[in-house]
């Protein structure tokens, strides 16, 4: 059993994190807070991290990256995709 969980969640839908978070006392949830659970949250700046990320790859010269990220028109998906 491990000795936290840390998650970014993809959708609005509590019923999960809610299930984590009464299961481990260590429940990190990144990004969102949901009132309704009682855990510790992480706010992440991924406009920051995918820079960095961006960085340290191509200065080891590697130019193709894939990104997997959640849906378009979830909250913090709008630090991820650019739109145009």
């Amino acid at each position: 059993m491990p000795d936290s969980i840390i998650i970014s969640p993809v959708s609005s839908n509590t019923d999960n994190l809610m299930l984590l978070a009464n299961l481990f006392y260590k429940t990190i949830v990144l990004d969102l807070v949901f009132d309704s659970i009682d855990t510790n949250y992480v706010k992440v700046n991924h406009m920051r991290a995918g820079y960095l990320s961006a960085i340290a790859t191509l200065n080891k010269n590697h130019s193709q990256n894939l990104v997997l990220a959640g849906p378009v028109d979830f909250p913090v998906s709008n630090q991820i995709y650019r739109r145009r």
